[in-house]
């Protein structure tokens, strides 16, 4: 993401007055990235999907984390 963010031209100072198109700019770092991401895997889409479920299980860790940590210190909280 910080790829792209860096290499995309700046909006029209009035957004009106001029046509911003993104694609172009988004279609050359995708493809400049696509041999790295098909390292991972064969496929772009499966590759997106392993991220997808590698981040909802990182998500759920480290809620569980601050529940955990939540309930430790409400236990704490109710001895006093």
């Amino acid at each position: 993401m910080t790829h792209l963010v860096e290499s995309s031209e700046p909006l029209p100072e009035q957004l009106w007055t001029g046509s911003y198109d993104p694609f172009p700019k988004f279609n050359k770092a995708f493809d400049a990235l696509l041999p790295e991401i098909l390292k991972i895997g064969k496929n772009s889409d499966l590759v997106l999907a392993e991220q997808i479920s590698l981040r909802k299980a990182t998500q759920k860790r480290v809620s569980d984390v601050a529940w955990g940590a939540f309930e430790q210190a409400m236990l704490g909280f109710k001895k006093r």
